[in-house]
């Protein structure tokens, strides 16, 4: 009986250990890669990891007629050698960058996700091309 207790705790902290375990992200050779909502990318020829984290919604309502069609605010987690910062690029460029510079490349992020006004702030659906310029 007194050898159960401490086989079963064996087994509890392997069993924690093999779930808390992170998750391997998607890697990608080259300066392009369209990543889904809370998606991270392994750029391997730029040593960064690069996570969609969050979105902004502030496009034209469909009931509305507007002067512009608004904008998209993509929040992304970047991660390097010496790196680990949270940036906000935008597709509207007249109010906000459509591009950050991190680590010596320009971060470039455009929608992706063809999303249409019924599924706006549906942040789950959404897609975001991001290319790294050096």
């Amino acid at each position: 009986m007194k050898n159960r207790y401490p086989i079963a705790l064996f087994f509890l902290a392997i069993s924690l250990f093999v779930s808390c375990k992170k998750e391997k992200n998607d890697t990608q050779k080259g300066n392009t890669a369209t990543l889904s909502w809370q998606q991270c990318i392994d750029f391997t020829d730029h040593d960064l990891t690069i996570c969609f984290i969050g979105a902004d919604e502030y496009r034209c309502p469909c009931t509305m007629d507007c002067i512009s069609e608004g904008a998209i605010d993509f929040t992304f987690q970047v991660q390097g050698p010496g790196i680990d910062t949270t940036v906000i690029v935008s597709t509207n460029t007249l109010v906000k960058p459509h591009a950050v510079i991190v680590g010596g490349v320009s971060i470039v992020a455009s929608d992706d996700s063809s999303i249409y006004c019924d599924h706006y702030k549906d942040y789950e659906k959404y897609t975001v091309k991001v290319e790294l310029i050096p």
